[in-house]
């Protein structure tokens, strides 16, 4: 934006969660309201590239590829995912492919080569004892249910109620699995009261 550059934007992202609010409530992926990916992003992100007008290596067809989502842009349609500006690929667009035989495949690997995306220090720990918490949860839940052993009651209420804690410290829909932990503690100390 002309005077304060660069503004972020995910409009995918933005989109989903409005269409979709319930897609991530278990995912490790932060999300936040789908107006606010209009000027912020959450800290999830791994850069490829920084350049904004990126050359196409192979050539890359002057001409529009069927299939590409189309959209006005500056007054004349613009086709995502397909369409080169003054010979190179923008910013915002998807990674482009171009086969001269349609019979070979590219894979993101072949492109990018073999890599791992994660966490590092406290927030990786915490993201190993929350998928372990998971399935202690799944695991203890189907004990009880399938024996009715109380003991299985108490466990899978109180590793919920860490799974949801440890959802809470990563900042991952807080206000939600706060709830959700005041509910499994409701559940453990409802028998107790007079």
């Amino acid at each position: 934006m002309k005077g304060s550059g660069w503004i972020p934007v995910d409009t995918s992202m933005a989109n989903v969660q409005l269409k979709q609010p319930w897609r991530f409530l278990f995912s490790h992926i932060r999300t936040l309201r789908p107006r606010e990916y209009f000027g912020r992003l959450e800290d999830q992100r791994v850069i490829f590239s920084v350049e904004s007008d990126i050359t196409p290596m192979p050539d890359y067809p002057r001409e529009r590829e069927a299939g590409g989502l189309e959209f006005p842009v500056d007054g004349r349609m613009f086709f995502w995912g397909s369409q080169l500006v003054e010979g190179n690929i923008p910013y915002l667009q998807p990674m482009y492919f171009y086969h001269e035989d349609p019979g070979s495949r590219t894979s993101l690997e072949d492109v990018l080569g073999d890599f791992r995306v994660q966490e590092r220090d406290l927030r990786n720990h915490l993201q190993i004892a929350k998928g372990i918490l998971g399935w202690m949860v799944i695991a203890a839940a189907a004990l009880y249910w399938l024996s009715a052993w109380g003991l299985m009651s108490l466990l899978y209420s109180l590793f919920a109620i860490g799974y949801a804690l440890i959802s809470v410290l990563r900042r991952e829909r807080p206000f939600f699995f706060a709830a959700v932990a005041l509910f499994f503690l409701t559940l453990i100390v409802l028998p107790f009261l007079p």
